[in-house]
């Protein structure tokens, strides 16, 4: 039990960008990506802070590099990869005896929206058991 501390940083318009929550001298990062019309359409998992995080940086400040919000917009026209330390972290190598899942580009949950006005939910993208799946939602 106990207190935890967590930090989240929000854009102009109160979405979240990112949120980091202390966990011993590291941090657990989670982001999450929105389209212009503020909806989230990408939620990635959490990674640790200090992986890829530059050494003069403290514990808790914002990572840049944690996702490439503008390549995923773009990427969302075809492939939907991610791509920053997250996609990194998520790669299936070994980091100080841990290996995380390869998860190939895709180590995130992502909600496709019609273009209409109702906006309605058109796929969803998951990963199941090492695939990348997609749920059309009509």
């Amino acid at each position: 039990g106990g207190p935890r501390v967590s930090l989240a940083y929000s854009d102009g318009n109160d979405a979240s960008l990112q949120s980091q929550t202390l966990a011993g001298g590291d941090a657990s990062v989670s982001a999450n990506i929105t389209d212009l019309l503020g909806r989230t359409v990408a939620s990635p998992k959490f990674a640790p802070a200090s992986f890829e995080k530059p050494e003069d940086l403290p514990i808790l400040a914002y990572l840049d590099q944690f996702i490439d919000r503008q390549a995923f917009l773009t990427a969302m026209a075809d492939s939907w990869v991610l791509t920053g330390t997250v996609a990194n972290y998520y790669r299936g190598e070994t980091i100080d005896g841990y290996t995380p899942s390869d998860d190939g580009g895709y180590p995130y949950t992502g909600t496709r929206y019609e273009l209409a006005p109702r906006g309605r939910k058109l796929e969803v993208l998951f990963r199941d058991a090492g695939s990348v799946g997609h749920m059309t939602t009509q």
